[in-house]
């Protein structure tokens, strides 16, 4: 039987488990962990995705201000506004909303973060030190997320055949630097790869990124293959608008042990995790230790169904 995992239920459970950490913090230095977020245009997904992370904040006594700029906001005026937030002693996270207008560069305005207060963990500075396989950083939201779920739903991930296909500094990359730390046997397909249906046959372990509705086909899958889908791609049916994943889900459900659905799998641990870097930039900076690499919030209770 196929379990099909309930990532609204698990990310609320991983966020109670995490709520005791970030009380015992909040009251031993009077302040409570903060994340700034900027947006720069009028995009209707960027809205909603910053409306939720705001939510789930101030449900948890966070706090999370949105800093909204018109989509002609000059370079220079951005990295100013940025280089006030890094200044800023109660701010401890800074995230850009993406995607930004055409004539600003992700990776430059990224960048102008202090690596500190980096809770996308997308400067150069978090990115080589997850490369040199230095756990001391801060990491991508979703890889770390997958992370999360796949150690606690196999803490032996040894030797584990690993499929990862796209290969984004937002997910693939840096997701396949967490998985080789956890000593995963992990191969990358992208777009000019070839047979990837034979790559994914033998794999025990499959995370799809790529945004490509049901192209993972179910008789791909190994016999109890673990299958996250990252992929999300907007649809609309019958004047609905819906959201389909890389997995063609019907299918998959005959071969694969595990799913995640799209939507309400992999999106609500990714915003549970910008709490968590979150609380753990604002600890780093509070206490001015660094902070351990830690998987062991999760334990085997934490999932959903």
């Amino acid at each position: 039987m196929t379990q099909i995992f309930n990532g609204k239920k698990t990310a609320l459970h991983f966020l109670q488990k995490l709520q005791p950490h970030i009380n015992e913090l909040s009251t031993l230095y009077s302040t409570n962990p903060s994340l700034s977020i900027i947006r720069v245009g009028e995009n209707p997904s960027s809205a909603l995705y910053v409306k939720n992370k705001l939510k789930i904040f101030k449900s948890l006594g966070l706090i999370a201000v949105e800093h909204w700029f018109d989509d002609k906001i000059s370079f220079s005026d951005l990295c100013s506004k940025i280089q006030t937030l890094n200044k800023d002693s109660s701010v401890h996270g800074i995230i850009i909303q993406l995607p930004l207008p055409s004539h600003l560069n992700a990776q430059e305005i990224c960048n102008e973060i202090t690596p500190l207060k980096d809770v996308d963990g997308l400067t150069l500075q978090n990115q080589g030190l997850l490369f040199q396989n230095n756990l001391s950083g801060l990491f991508p939201c979703t890889p770390l997320g997958c992370t999360f779920i796949l150690k606690a739903l196999l803490p032996n991930l040894s030797g584990k055949q690993t499929v990862i296909l796209g290969r984004s500094l937002l997910v693939g990359k840096p997701l396949a630097l967490l998985l080789l730390h956890e000593n995963a046997t992990v191969t990358m397909g992208h777009s000019k790869s070839q047979s990837l249906s034979e790559l994914i046959k033998n794999s025990d372990i499959l995370i799809s990124a790529i945004g490509q509705p049901a192209f993972v086909k179910g008789s791909w899958l190994k016999k109890g293959a673990v299958v996250l889908d990252v992929g999300i791609t907007k649809s609309r049916h019958h004047e609905k608008e819906t959201f389909l994943g890389d997995l063609d889900f019907e299918e998959a459900r005959q071969n694969a042990s595990f799913i995640t659905p799209v939507p309400g799998g992999i999106g609500p641990m990714t915003i549970a995790c910008l709490v968590y870097n979150t609380y753990k930039a604002a600890k780093r900076i509070l206490t001015g230790k660094p902070v351990p690499y830690d998987l062991s919030i999760l334990e085997n209770d934490l999932f959903f169904f």
